[in-house]
């Protein structure tokens, strides 16, 4: 059994977030840490449900579709273990699955990997772009938006 399991106490909820990278990590960490994390919340018996946070594969899709990112593909496992496990038991369970957050539109490295990334996306996937942020309102996002993600699509 989950060396996390002695760490359940009774609760209503588990919120599940696993990293990929990082701190010797790897997506097979991840997968591992998540799949026992939803074991031992069902050993427990007290977790009525269960937020796992995933990501996003391309909308209806992501239930069906792992697609080839190694660490969307952990995420996808992951979330079938949870469907299956929870089958036919009391604990219910959500995916969160963020797109892409507005913090990795910097003038950095990343930065500049996020918006290549949606500039391919936007010319090649056919498929939406969506950002959050708890602390951004419209206007900051929308700026963002002219300011690093436009002329990508511009220049191309």
């Amino acid at each position: 059994m989950c060396k996390l399991n002695r760490l359940i106490v009774p609760s209503r909820g588990v919120y599940s977030v696993q990293l990929p990278f990082g701190g010797g990590q790897t997506t097979a960490t991840e997968q591992k840490q998540g799949s026992q994390l939803v074991d031992a919340a069902l050993a427990h018996g007290s977790v009525k449900q269960f937020v796992y946070t995933s990501a996003d594969r391309g909308g209806p899709r992501s239930s069906s579709d792992p697609t080839n990112v190694p660490h969307f593909i952990s995420k996808y496992h992951i979330e079938k273990h949870l469907i299956n496990k929870a089958q036919g038991t009391n604990m219910g369970y959500t995916f969160f699955r963020p797109v892409a957050f507005m913090e990795n539109l910097t003038k950095d490295f990343g930065g500049e990997n996020c918006c290549s990334c949606a500039h391919a996306c936007a010319l090649y996937a056919s498929c939406p772009l969506a950002a959050a942020h708890n602390r951004y309102c419209f206007h900051q996002c929308h700026q963002a938006f002219l300011l690093h993600i436009l002329p990508h699509i511009r220049a191309a």
